[in-house]
């Protein structure tokens, strides 16, 4: 059986599509935890009548808390051999769980992975492949995927899989549960693929990633610092775990890069220091993976850095090695001022 966990909060426009996909699915033996997340608008209505037609519906209410708490409560109450998860606004083909289900179970895998379309429903619909890996080395076959670094250019996408739950257990994966975060996918994946013996990434297509919802924690301004959080807890948990580290340092370049290019100018502004403090050990010592840190995002970090650094030159105070006097540098022009006692 698979439990298929859906984290649901103020989705009333598309929770529909998202139900249909699921409960019309060609394999029956699953389990549906919906984790209400305190919404506001219409979106448990819509659970409860899907409920009522659907034994297999299971609905928790909590109070808001955010995704990493929803998916914690979401495997928490799972009972099936394997997990899936849906994201509310997004949709699934019909046979999804059924061909995932079976390649799972007939080989003993942690998990496997599909490829997905970027969907967009307005302004015409649209549908952008996104594919596994295709014709790579390590597409369609058993791998151990922590031993490829083309593995970990996948990206999150955790919808697209399913997860043996007792793997998950053994390795207490499971997301942060950080107020007010998001893209609590992250940490969550990477411990997935760092862990797994047996996995598998397939070039079938099966899920439909919505692109175009507004209320996307990707378009949001305000979740500056959310990536932050989820790089450290891999860097707290592999530590002395230098092989591991190096995947992680390389992910942080990409993760970061991509964290600062989808803010605006205030944004960015906000997390230019940490994303420069935090990647120039990194890069100045060469301790990542060029196949996962695209030479892209280094250089989107060099002309950031670049760009700081003429502006240090025009305009800057900061104080003296002995902290006497402040030094103000305007245009070339280094001026020194004695502090007042």
């Amino acid at each position: 059986m698979i439990s298929v966990i859906i984290p649901v909060y103020n989705v009333e426009k598309y929770l529909r599509q998202c139900l249909d996909s699921v409960v019309n699915q060609t394999l029956q033996d699953i389990e549906i935890i919906c984790v209400n997340d305190g919404s506001t608008d219409s979106s448990l209505q819509i659970l409860e009548e899907y409920a009522q037609n659907d034994s297999r519906i299971k609905i928790i209410n909590k109070s808001n808390s955010g995704y990493g708490a929803s998916m914690n409560v979401g495997l928490d109450n799972a009972t099936g051999e394997y997990i899936g998860i849906v994201e509310p606004d997004d949709f699934i083909g019909l046979d999804m769980y059924e061909n995932l289900y079976k390649l799972a179970s007939n080989n003993n895998l942690d998990f496997v992975k599909g490829s997905f379309y970027n969907y967009k429903s307005y302004p015409k619909e649209s549908f952008d492949l996104n594919r596994c890996f295709a014709d790579s080395q390590i597409c369609n076959k058993i791998i151990k995927p922590n031993l490829y670094a083309i593995a970990f250019n996948m990206g999150a996408s955790i919808w697209s899989a399913i997860y043996k739950k007792e793997f998950l257990l053994k390795n207490d994966i499971r997301f942060l549960e950080t107020s007010g975060a998001s893209f609590q996918d992250t940490s969550f994946w990477v411990k997935v693929f760092l862990s797994a013996d047996r996995a598998m990434f397939i070039d079938k297509v099966y899920n439909y990633y919505r692109i175009d919802n507004e209320n996307s924690s990707v378009k949001s301004n305000s979740k500056i610092f959310c990536i932050c959080d989820e790089m450290h807890e891999l860097e707290k948990r592999y530590a002395d775990n230098k092989e591991f580290m190096t995947i992680i340092n390389s992910l942080k370049i990409e993760t970061y890069t991509w964290n600062y290019e989808r803010l605006d100018k205030k944004g960015r502004k906000q997390f230019k220091p940490i994303y420069l403090k935090e990647l120039a050990p990194i890069i100045k010592t060469n301790d990542y993976i060029s196949t996962i840190a695209r030479e892209y995002s280094i250089k989107t970090f060099k002309e950031v850095k670049c760009g700081s650094n003429i502006l240090q030159k025009i305009f800057s105070i900061k104080n003296s090695k002995d902290k006497s006097h402040k030094i103000i540098t305007i245009a070339g022009l280094r001026l020194k001022f004695k502090k007042q006692k």
